[in-house]
């Protein structure tokens, strides 16, 4: 059953990772897009994969990992399981907050091309500076967890 987990595992942390890298791709084309059609439906794309893919993955690899950790009898003391879950904790917090900025860059972008509101171009760069880190930490905090759980420093 261990090695039926860990498969489970390593697939919501591929998914998950996966996903967090291409939406910094697709955030980039979406920026060289300017105001338009084509960046709307990049960033209603970036919510579908994150809505559909990401938010289940990171179910499946909160649950996966506990299980996977009680299979292996793995104590629940260790400080690298402890990092991992509260670096993971971070990432679901990250996520939540990001998805409100993207759902933000989405709202300016179909406001400007309904012609409602001002200063569209402002907006959606204010709002872009906050969510790149957001996405940058994520990619280093996944990494840093990975290495954890191959390694078990600690």
């Amino acid at each position: 059953m261990y090695n039926f987990v860990k498969l489970l595992h390593i697939a919501f942390i591929s998914m998950m990772f996966g996903v967090t890298m291409g939406n910094g791709v697709l955030h980039l084309i979406a920026k060289s897009a300017g105001l338009s059609e084509a960046r709307l439906a990049l960033l209603k794309g970036v919510m579908a994969i994150n809505m559909r893919v990401m938010g289940p993955s990171f179910i499946g690899l909160i649950m996966s990992g506990l299980w996977m950790a009680y299979e292996a009898g793995l104590p629940f003391s260790a400080l690298w399981l402890w990092l991992s879950i509260a670096l993971t904790t971070g990432l679901v917090a990250g996520f939540l907050y990001g998805y409100t900025i993207e759902h933000t860059l989405e709202l300016i972008t179909a406001e400007k091309l309904d012609g409602k509101g001002t200063n569209h171009a402002e907006r959606y760069k204010a709002a872009l500076k906050i969510g790149m880190p957001i996405g940058g930490s994520a990619a280093i905090i996944s990494l840093v967890i990975m290495y954890l759980m191959i390694t078990k420093p600690y």
